[in-house]
């Protein structure tokens, strides 16, 4: 089984990296009415996760070849880096492994208490509705230039559950 890159917010590898998020979820592309759509993973695969990061080349290294530090943003507390999306992190970069441990299709509107905590809000259990609107207010950042996937409307979603893992 090939490994896949996944893609997270700042705030979503922050609390990967503190064990509070251990699922996701993906809009199933393309909608579905009635048809069969393949998800993009599979139980027992591993991820590599891609998230903000920035390379810094010192000079001076080893036979005079540049050494290259990397820099994570979840990691740097405000430091100043000129950051580099996700979407451009080579996998030989990449810090945290993920691997697949269940599937399951549902509407994004049916997630339950236990699930929010699953996605890494960062309330306790009995701020129910401040986790519950917090998630809302995430997914619809995320998908801010989709609107066809934004919470009101209600799209089908890959809940993807996983554990973190030693690199892969």
């Amino acid at each position: 089984m090939k490994e896949k890159p996944i893609l997270f917010k700042t705030e979503m590898v922050k609390a990967i990296l503190e064990d509070r998020k251990t699922m996701t979820r993906r809009v199933v592309k393309p909608q579905w009415d009635r048809d069969f759509v393949n998800c993009p993973y599979q139980i027992g695969q591993k991820l590599w996760v891609r998230e903000t990061w920035a390379e810094i080349i010192f000079p001076g290294g080893e036979a005079y070849l540049p050494r290259i530090k990397i820099y994570y943003k979840a990691s740097e507390c405000g430091r100043k880096y000129i950051w580099k999306p996700p979407l451009f992190m080579p996998k030989k970069y990449a810090r945290i492994w993920l691997e697949v441990t269940d599937i399951r299709v549902e509407r994004l509107q049916d997630i339950t208490k236990e699930d929010i905590e699953k996605e890494g809000t960062n309330y306790p259990v009995f701020v129910y509705n401040v986790m519950y609107n917090c998630f809302i207010i995430l997914w619809d950042s995320i998908y801010i230039k989709k609107p066809e996937y934004q919470w009101n409307k209600n799209p089908y979603v890959w809940v993807i559950e996983f554990k973190r893992i030693n690199n892969g």
